[in-house]
Formats: C-alpha cells, sequence, structure tokens
C-alpha cells in the first residue's frame, strides 16, 4: 500500500515538474536611449534598431550532451526592431520552445544586444550598454535602460541590470 502511495506521489510530483517547464519564459521591458549624435545619425539614415535576445542556461546532467562550445544550452532568441528613437522594446519569450528548459540547472539566463537594423548600410552604427545574466534578476528589475552611442563616439558600455 505504501509503495502505491509512494508512486502516486513521484507522478503527482513529475507532472508538476513537467507542467512548470512547460510554461513560457517570462518577457521584460528594454528602454532604449541614445546619444545626441546617435539620434542624428539614426534619423539621417532612416535607420532601426535591432534588440537581440538570446536564451541561455547552464546544463545539469541530463543536458550536458546538449551544451554548445561555451558549456551552454540554448534555449532560443528573439530578435526585435523598433524605430530609431527612444523608447521601449518588449521582449517576448512566449514563442521559445520549452523543451530544453529540462536540460539546465539554476534557471534561465539571457544576453541582450542592440545594435542598427543595417537597412541603410552594412555596418552597424552603435555601441550600446547590454544584458547578461539571470534571466529573474532581468525580470524584477526591468525596465533596463540601455543606453546607445555611435561607434566612435567613446562611450563606454556597462553590462545590466
Amino acid at each position: 500500500m505504501n509503495r502505491i502511495c509512494i508512486g502516486a506521489a513521484m507522478v503527482a510530483i513529475a507532472a508538476l515538474a513537467a507542467s512548470a517547464a512547460a510554461q513560457p519564459l517570462p518577457g521584460f521591458d528594454v528602454n532604449i536611449t541614445r546619444s545626441a549624435k546617435a539620434a542624428q545619425r539614426l534619423q539621417s539614415a532612416h535607420e532601426s534598431i535591432t534588440v537581440w535576445a538570446s536564451y541561455y542556461g547552464h546544463p545539469n546532467k541530463a543536458g550536458q550532451h546538449h551544451a554548445d562550445e561555451v558549456g551552454q544550452v540554448d534555449l532560443g532568441h528573439v530578435e526585435v526592431r523598433v524605430p530609431g528613437r527612444p523608447g521601449m522594446a518588449r521582449i517576448s519569450a512566449t514563442k521559445l520552445p520549452t523543451d530544453r528548459l529540462k536540460w539546465i540547472e539554476g534557471g534561465a539566463k539571457v544576453n541582450v544586444n542592440v545594435y542598427t537594423s543595417r537597412l541603410s548600410g552594412d555596418d552597424n552604427l552603435l555601441n550600446c550598454d547590454f544584458i547578461d545574466g539571470d534571466l529573474a534578476v532581468v525580470v524584477t528589475a526591468q525596465p533596463i535602460t540601455l543606453h546607445c552611442g555611435l561607434i566612435g563616439e567613446h562611450f563606454e558600455t556597462h553590462s545590466k541590470p
């Protein structure tokens, strides 16, 4: 009788874990600001800004063989294009697959980079702050402001949050 109860409890715990793993990763807001020179250049070039969010995690035992060349499990990416002016970008990970979450430990992480969308030329024009860290911390700290200047403007970038 005890084995049946323990077995049922194990099945219930496994179902809860699977259901939690199936939940989409949370989204967050990024506030993009820019220097006066960057604003002028983006406006004159009719250029937009791309926000690239790459999700990853550190592998657990089951995920070791799914890790990439830098030892991380790739959870997917989200790309958002916004106008080349100051404003918010909403990063939504609801369409990312959740099946890889079972291969990570310690929670999902996110790396966010901002650059020009290259509508007006082949080269990126911006040097921007970036995000790299625990997704839970990013979600709690949102909106996170990332400031951009022109490449060559000698703007020092910072890792956020």
